[in-house]
């Protein structure tokens, strides 16, 4: 697809949980959240929208919103279309900082000397293969004992004639002074070598409290495009100790073990799954991610957003359908839907989760039009 098509849309919905009467399973009620929706939405003059939205806790009530690709510009009020988008620039990657308490974003964006947005976005690559080597950022977790931060993105190639991209990995880049202003970030990229176009290692990203970092990926190559996962520790995170990582995995002999290599891995869902956050959920006393499933590879109803938890990290997962995306953007003629993010930081209640999901028009119009995507 066409960079010029690439539209930006968070669309933040609140999920209460309730546990019926000696009943084993759980039911979920789910309702859009305009607030923090609208807290997201175009500004009058900068940051027009993105996609991704994950948010990192930083510290108190600070968090980070690690967003991908991202639209610059104005909103112009027109006589014949009402306000519409303006976009001036692109740039893959944008953050806002957040106070969840006070609910007011402070957008960056890398930008030149003359004040436009870099199109590579906030970080360039270290060794790049070719001169138009970016990164599509895709999750975040917070170092616990070193307070650096760890970004999991996708390493694409773009033609600068066509937009056509190509991915070629998954990197780890590691900002060392977080707490400083973006423009000011300290930072290393690792390109993760069992990375490849066959193998996505940055659909989620999680710190546990059993000390491992676990990383969800996607296995595009095989038929079912499913869910695997690996984990390793800070230490080796920071020293890119790759011969560390450990695979989840499977065999004829045994049905579940860690492994220092790929060569049995263990399927955790079918998919594909392209974007999530793995979370503990205290009151389910579960782990979770919230899913869509766009091509439908799964699920029979589309579109469709779903839960999948279980008590072990490592499964096996429950999957139920929780919402149905409203129309008219429920059209996969003329939208796509993926990306479920999870963001507990907004939670006042214990049975409660909020997630965001994003949604894109195919239609470069229907993006200068619609504001509330």
């Amino acid at each position: 697809k066409e960079l010029s098509d690439h539209s930006m849309v968070q669309k933040i919905v609140h999920l209460c949980l309730i546990l019926p009467f000696l009943a084993c399973a759980w039911n979920y009620e789910v309702n859009p959240f305009p607030p923090l929706t609208n807290l997201f939405g175009p500004q009058l003059h900068g940051w027009l929208g993105s996609d991704i939205a994950t948010s990192v806790h930083l510290y108190e009530d600070i968090y980070l919103w690690i967003f991908g690709d991202t639209l610059i510009g104005n909103l112009v009020n027109t006589r014949n279309r009402g306000w519409i988008r303006e976009d001036t620039g692109f740039t893959h990657g944008s953050f806002a900082i957040v106070n969840a308490s006070v609910l007011e974003p402070v957008f960056w964006w890398r930008t030149d000397q003359l004040g436009n947005p870099v199109t590579a976005g906030p970080f360039t690559p270290g060794n790049p293969t070719s001169p138009d080597e970016v990164y599509y950022l895709t999750n975040g977790a917070m170092g616990q004992q070193s307070g650096q931060l760890f970004i999991l993105a996708a390493t694409m190639n773009v033609d600068p004639n066509t937009g056509a991209i190509t991915t070629l990995g998954s990197d780890l880049i590691t900002v060392q002074n977080v707490l400083n202003l973006p423009q000011n970030w300290i930072y290393t990229t690792a390109r993760i070598p069992w990375s490849s176009p066959s193998f996505a290692w940055n659909v989620a990203f999680t710190a546990a409290p059993d000390g491992w970092y676990y990383i969800v990926g996607l296995y595009w190559t095989n038929p079912l495009q499913p869910t695997i996962m690996c984990r390793v520790k800070e230490a080796d995170l920071l020293g890119h100790a790759w011969e560390n990582f450990q695979f989840l995995s499977s065999n004829s002999l045994d049905p579940l073990f860690w492994s220092s290599n790929m060569d049995d891995l263990h399927f955790l869902l079918p998919g594909p799954h392209t974007g999530t956050t793995l979370e503990w959920h205290p009151y389910l006393q579960q782990w979770f991610m919230i899913l869509v499933d766009p091509n439908n590879n799964q699920f029979q109803n589309d579109p469709y957003i779903y839960i999948a938890t279980s008590p072990d990290i490592v499964g096996p997962y429950n999957v139920t359908e929780i919402y149905a995306i409203p129309p008219p953007y429920n059209d996969n003629t003329k939208y796509e839907f993926y990306s479920a993010k999870c963001h507990m930081e907004y939670v006042t209640q214990f049975n409660e989760i909020f997630f965001t999901y994003n949604i894109d028009a195919i239609d470069q119009n229907i993006l200068t039009t619609d504001l509330s995507i």
